[in-house]
């Protein structure tokens, strides 16, 4: 039988919205048998997880937000974070936004933060940037660029990078992780046959691109 973290992540056998279930159950935001009601409900109600789970009342919508945050890579915006007036987003006419869910958060540096609710869309991503990007770029297909697993090399800078931001103070200060279930793991990884580590490798990249982001953008604990 698979491990918990092998199951957790493995590319190809899972999807986004198993991963998601997956990554709040281990923040004990979700119980396993839950997730099971959830992933049937969704055969019969149709939508995306997320919105099953929220429409079921097993997690809060906060949850689902600031756990895809991490799932993807992305930084959690708050209500803080929000301003009070619109942002003018150049290029970018209301009318796009408003359908596709995006708001401006800030326009600083000629650099546009910008709230999106399906953060993923890559039509969306695509067309925002079409007046800036040439039409091979515009056209051609997008592929993800993944570093070496930094598991299998204990030795090198980005496992040492990996094991010092996990067990330092930003994981701590972000409220949707367990920095106590994150170390165990540490602390087990090295001990993992090949197959094991690369998998749990790819669970600690999201949780520290979650750290770095959180620190970059200071976000609200």
């Amino acid at each position: 039988m698979a491990n918990s973290e092998s199951v957790l992540v493995r590319t190809g056998e899972i999807d986004s919205a198993h991963q998601l279930g997956n990554l709040l159950v281990r923040a004990d935001k979700l119980s396993a048998r839950d997730l099971e009601r959830a992933v049937a409900a969704r055969l019969e109600m149709g939508g995306s997880l997320a919105a099953v789970l929220v429409q079921l009342g097993l997690v809060s919508e906060s949850d689902v937000v600031q756990t895809r945050s991490v799932q993807l890579g992305v930084p959690f915006a708050s209500a803080d974070d929000f301003p009070v007036l619109p942002v003018e987003a150049p290029g970018l006419l209301p009318e796009f936004l408003s359908t596709h869910a995006c708001y401006p958060l800030r326009l600083e540096d000629g650099r546009l933060d910008v709230a999106m609710a399906t953060p993923e869309d890559q039509f969306v991503l695509r067309e925002a940037v079409r007046d800036v990007i040439s039409d091979t770029v515009y056209r051609r297909q997008k592929h993800p660029f993944l570093s070496p697993p930094a598991t299998l090399n204990p030795e090198q800078r980005l496992s040492t990078f990996v094991q010092d931001t996990l067990r330092g103070p930003v994981l701590a200060s972000i409220p949707y992780l367990d920095q106590k279930k994150v170390v165990d793991l540490l602390d087990r990884v090295n001990t993992m046959d090949e197959g094991s580590r690369v998998a749990n490798d790819q669970v600690l990249m999201l949780l520290v691109s979650a750290c770095v982001l959180h620190e970059r953008f200071h976000l609200a604990a």
